[in-house]
């Protein structure tokens, strides 16, 4: 869970999985928090990928075999930056007590030191800078600026050439690849509005050093949103996956139907 407050982003939790320690909770709290991380990394691998088929299909080795394992290590490491960039910049100090614990006392009803959490605090109470908060912050912004800077580099670049570049499909072909662009423009749009301006809010909100208590918890749970809607933006724009859903509902709501008279007339109708 995630809550603003003034000049402060405190990331914490409530739960404690199978009974387990603070210590432990912890760490399932920075793998949590992590997830995010992850799913900005994975979205920048799909784009490489469509940038990359549609350009250079020599290097598409890259994404089958033995180098799936480097992607996924990757996918691992940037996870690991995340988490090691909470753990270690973050405040859990005598500071942060006093800073958290009335506002959780009265937001929650709860003792900040009982819970494990992990906390950026920009700026002192004197409004100097509390330079643990900002490396913090500062690290977390990098790596979502260069994942990011990724999906909008090869998005942008796509969308330029990607006119002529459909002068070299066949007529089937060149529907599809029309069809894919709207997906790939849709891929951007959809995570921008519910995965990084929500998400950048958040963390831009301490540097502001504003009079603010907000449960941000709100925002992350957006994030659970996103691998349902990226699916359905597939199916939905790809006519092939379209037809396909088509198909599955009539096939459902007729089955369905069936059992239904089957039950009302004592015979299949």
């Amino acid at each position: 869970m995630v809550h603003d407050f003034d000049a402060s982003l405190t990331f914490y939790s409530v739960e404690r999985p199978f009974n387990c320690s603070k210590e432990i909770s912890m760490l399932l709290m920075l793998l949590f928090t992590s997830s995010y991380a992850v799913t900005v990394y994975l979205l920048s691998i799909q784009f490489i990928y469509r940038y990359l088929a549609l350009f250079n299909e020599n290097v598409l080795f890259l994404f089958s075999g033995f180098y799936n394992i480097i992607w996924f290590i990757l996918g691992g490491f940037v996870m690991f930056l995340w988490g090691f960039s909470i753990y270690y910049h973050g405040d859990r100090n005598q500071y942060s007590f006093l800073y958290l614990s009335k506002e959780f006392s009265d937001s929650y009803n709860l003792t900040i030191s009982d819970i494990p959490y992990f906390s950026a605090i920009i700026y002192e109470r004197d409004n100097s800078i509390h330079w643990n908060g900002v490396k913090m912050m500062g690290s977390l912004a990098i790596i979502v600026s260069i994942l990011y800077g990724i999906i909008v580099f090869c998005g942008i670049v796509i969308q330029l050439k990607i006119p002529e570049q459909l002068n070299t499909f066949s007529e089937k072909n060149r529907v599809v690849q029309k069809q894919l662009f709207t997906v790939l423009v849709a891929q951007i749009s959809v995570p921008t509005l519910i995965i990084f301006l929500p998400v950048m809010t958040m963390y831009i909100i301490p540097f502001l050093n504003i009079k603010i208590s907000f449960p941000a918890s709100i925002i992350v749970c957006l994030l659970s949103v996103y691998p349902a809607v990226d699916s359905i933006i597939v199916m939905f724009i790809l006519s092939d996956y379209r037809k396909a859903v088509k198909k599955i509902y009539y096939r459902c709501t007729c089955q369905r139907n069936r059992i239904y008279n089957i039950s009302s007339n004592g015979q299949p109708t």
